[in-house]
């Protein structure tokens, strides 16, 4: 069994181990954890820690890390081992990995809380980030099953989308959207665009006879498809990588992006990155504007060449995709 003791020990061996591998620092006088009965009776704990990195700040503007320790959470699918994601060069080699929940457990375990806690602003930014984003690595029916079996252990009627949906408090949602997320997500939508998906975010793997279709690929792009990146870089700031980072996070979020390509500005609605046999890198998007005018081009999929854009800004324009959006 889990004790405040044990806590204690471990995150004294862990973190005097980083202590001597970094330039971090972990005052033990701020460290706090609590034990607590939770609604069914079981213990658990919440446990605070700061740390002070080589730029030392007051004492009480130190950031903090949070735990959230439960011993009777219901664990459906199998944990699966992922890679320490650290884009820094001071990574180790092998890179560290640690047991996390599947993209299945994930999907039906933030439903879950969606349902709960009618609405969090991060459980929707969750539930529709891996709806636009990852709906190739997660199984529908299994994401089903794990989601039935949560509500099942917590006690409540086996989910549906109607359920779901009437449970979310929206005025409170807009209210708290840019108050919980501005601080983790940077050029954050508006909350209104993910409000309008919450019905089929969640009716696609739930119930999909009622799930709109999903759009088809760019018929006309050419080579094959890039890698999908769905975790950001560290450390970019200018070139040709931060440009594509700036149109990844962008996609992913389905706003617009101003780009300017041969001495033009272009708002366009970023779809996918192509290798073609040419052996250039094309980005396929369907252009909007052109230096503030309707794009005679806006009817049909565009190429660039990536390495002739210039720069590339997110801007606040959102837009439903004509295409899949394979960034």
């Amino acid at each position: 069994m889990i004790s405040s003791g044990r806590i204690n020990d471990y995150l004294e061996g862990t973190v005097s181990w980083i202590e001597e591998n970094s330039g971090l620092t972990f005052p033990r006088r701020d460290w706090k954890i609590d034990e607590y009965i939770n609604p069914r009776g079981n213990t658990s704990f919440q446990v605070k820690i700061s740390y002070s990195g080589p730029l030392i700040g007051a004492p009480r503007s130190l950031p903090r890390i949070k735990f959230d320790i439960t011993q009777d959470e219901r664990l459906v699918d199998t944990p699966q081992l992922r890679n320490v994601h650290h884009n820094f060069t001071d990574r180790f080699n092998p890179i560290p990995q640690v047991l996390c929940y599947s993209i299945d457990e994930i999907l039906a375990e933030k439903s879950r809380a969606l349902f709960e806690r009618h609405g969090r602003a991060r459980d929707v930014y969750d539930v529709i980030n891996i709806s636009r984003n990852f709906r190739e690595q997660v199984n529908p029916e299994n994401v089903r099953n794990i989601a039935i079996a949560k509500f099942e252990f917590k006690k409540i009627a086996s989910p549906t989308v109607k359920q779901i949906l009437d449970s979310i408090d929206k005025e409170t949602l807009i209210a708290n959207w840019e108050h919980q997320l501005s601080h983790q997500i940077s050029n954050l939508p508006s909350v209104e665009q993910f409000i309008n998906e919450l019905d089929d975010a969640i009716a696609w793997w739930l119930d999909p006879e009622i799930a709109k279709p999903v759009p088809e690929s760019i018929i006309s792009a050419i080579g094959e498809r890039a890698p999908r990146q769905f975790f950001p870089k560290a450390g970019i700031r200018s070139g040709r990588e931060y440009i594509l980072e700036t149109i990844r996070r962008a996609a992913h979020n389905r706003q617009c992006v101003m780009i300017t390509y041969h001495g033009h500005n272009r708002l366009v609605e970023p779809y996918s990155l192509r290798y073609p046999a040419t052996g250039n890198e094309i980005l396929y998007v369907r252009e909007i504007e052109k230096d503030g005018i309707q794009s005679d081009k806006i009817n049909h999929p565009t190429a660039y060449k990536t390495h002739e854009i210039d720069s590339a800004i997110i801007s606040d324009r959102i837009f439903i995709p004509k295409w899949k959006v394979e960034l």
